[in-house]
């Protein structure tokens, strides 16, 4: 999908919608030939730079820019499972002349090729944790290797049962919705205050921080109108989980698009209140750290699947639709 591929060419400004789609049962068409229908996710992501951070000059990067130094990924479909996730490059980073974007963005598009390139699963057997795992040690492996480190939150779908598993590990957040119903929350995982989990590569391109296998899994049944959100924590720190589910409630039109939109504009509108408490600043006083109120400057990334069901094609192959809705 062209939301996931790296290159200059696609370094443009904040939205990609997809659609992913594989089987899930058969239905008569109205010819009477079987019909099968699929189990799938509609995908729409918005990301925003923070105002605090010096825009790039797009054209030098191999990777899209455009999200500051979050990055993500949709995987293109196969006959049984969806995958899709966020990643937030570790800002301290910076600090050894290291861009914390470029190894968010290496990073998401090895789980994507992780992800396209699995074998399909037996009938309930989907391990995001796995994929993620898998793909950190083929980016170790790899000869353009990246400097830094990143958090990231997974999902992958089994379209045949319905059954969600999402690995998260650091401080990014899945959040899973049905109808006005929280059906899952993430915890995030932290150090300390302010200092997530975090896969990394130090200066010697080994591995540093945390191992893969200490991510959280979680695991859940999704059904037709589900809707599953991952976002980094420019969006939590900003914004509690009662006015996301709100905000879900009160801007939602049946299209993702509308969710993805919403949660990310309030969460940018969030991290410039200078006098608001915010999740980040009740945190830092919980953890005893003298901060003032107000909202956290930080990217922000918020991606919005709907779980849908919709015909294949007639060869029993699944079909992808990609479009672009990009604004500056």
């Amino acid at each position: 999908l062209a939301a996931a591929l790296p290159g200059a060419a696609m370094a443009r400004r904040r939205l990609e919608n997809a659609t992913a789609l594989a089987p899930a049962s058969l239905a008569q068409g109205a010819a009477g030939a079987q019909l099968s229908l699929a189990l799938g996710l509609r995908v729409a992501a918005w990301c925003l730079r923070a105002d605090s951070k010096t825009p790039r000059d797009c054209d030098n990067y191999d990777f899209r820019c455009d999200c500051g130094e979050d990055a993500f990924f949709v995987a293109g479909p196969d006959a049984s499972t969806a995958a899709f996730g966020v990643a937030d490059g570790v800002g301290g980073w910076r600090r050894h002349g290291v861009d914390p974007g470029e190894f968010a963005w290496q990073l998401m598009s090895h789980v994507r090729d992780a992800a396209e390139g699995e074998p399909s699963p037996s009938f309930d057997e989907v391990d995001s944790k796995k994929l993620l795992r898998k793909a950190f040690w083929q980016l170790l492996a790899s000869q353009e290797r990246p400097i830094g480190g990143s958090t990231a939150c997974v999902a992958q779908l089994n379209r045949e049962t319905g059954r969600l598993s999402v690995a998260n590990l650091g401080d990014s957040a899945v959040v899973v919705v049905r109808g006005d119903e929280v059906l899952l929350q993430s915890v995030p995982q932290l150090h300390r205050f302010n200092f997530p989990f975090q896969l990394s590569v130090n200066q010697d391109y080994k591995r540093n921080g945390d191992p893969p296998e200490v991510a959280d899994l979680y695991d859940l049944t999704v059904v037709p109108g589900d809707l599953v959100l991952l976002m980094t924590d420019g969006v939590t720190d900003n914004v509690p989980l009662s006015e996301i589910v709100s905000s879900i409630r009160d801007s939602y039109t049946g299209h993702p698009r509308s969710v993805s939109h919403a949660i990310g504009r309030l969460a940018a509108e969030r991290s410039r209140d200078t006098v608001a408490h915010s999740p980040f600043s009740l945190a830092a006083q919980r953890s005893g750290v003298n901060r003032a109120p107000g909202g956290k400057q930080d990217d922000i990334t918020v991606l919005v699947a709907k779980v849908e069901r919709t015909p294949m094609d007639g060869e029993g192959q699944a079909s992808t639709s990609t479009t672009g809705d990009i604004r500056r």
